[in-house]
């Protein structure tokens, strides 16, 4: 709190007789509502400064319309359960919305399973195979190792072999940094995280509160 908030509840407090409890409450609440509009105004800014690398970075896929107007970024791992389950409710809305554009950006947090995962993502995007990967590896049981991901390589008919040399790749290394500084910037801290209209919603949301975020953009 600020300091003039921190004197307002200090007088409360001194006062004889003692304060009525429900002013003092009605106090800290209006303290802690005003705290959270700041850091909300605060998160806001921070994250329409980032809107081109958000939103416009030529080398993260793109689902829906490329040039849709209402665009939501979602950070996700492949692994995350919670990633996996908003699949379908993502596809519905692509499917419902032709004016919504979805970002994805692969920010492996779960291990070194999820890392490979991801550079194999990028490295089919380069050949190409982006999407019929991702809709590999998104469906059924999550890849437990690196095995997994190379029998999904080669059921959308990429060489396991080849594209584990491109994995490896400077511009790839340099990709997933600059999603995860971008993470870091913006305070999430799991995934899913999505952000649409300078807001974050993170974990397994809502259809509707997606909707609302994408109404606000």
């Amino acid at each position: 709190m600020s300091a003039a908030e921190g004197a307002a509840i200090l007088d409360l407090l001194r006062q004889s007789p003692p304060a009525d409890p429900r002013a003092l409450q009605a106090a800290l609440a209006r303290i802690e509502r005003e705290a959270l509009a700041r850091a909300r105004a605060a998160r806001r800014a921070v994250i329409l400064a980032a809107t081109s690398r958000l939103e416009d970075d030529p080398r993260d896929a793109v689902l829906g319309n490329p040039g849709g107007r209402a665009v939501l970024v979602e950070f996700y791992d492949v692994r995350c359960p919670y990633c996996r389950a908003m699949v379908v409710m993502l596809d519905r809305m692509l499917a419902a919305d032709p004016s919504l554009r979805l970002v994805l950006k692969e920010w492996p947090v779960l291990g070194p399973v999820s890392e490979s995962a991801a550079r194999a993502l990028l490295a089919a995007q380069r050949a190409g195979r982006y999407l019929p990967l991702r809709a590999r590896l998104m469906a059924g049981p999550a890849p437990e190792n690196e095995a997994a991901i190379a029998a999904a390589v080669e059921g959308v008919g990429l060489d396991w072999r080849s594209l584990s040399r491109a994995m490896a790749a400077p511009a790839i290394t340099a990709q997933l940094a600059a999603t995860r500084d971008l993470a870091v910037e913006l305070g999430l801290i799991g995934t899913p995280s999505f952000v649409a209209g300078g807001e974050v919603l993170a974990g397994a949301v809502s259809e509707a509160d997606l909707r609302a975020v994408l109404r606000g953009s």
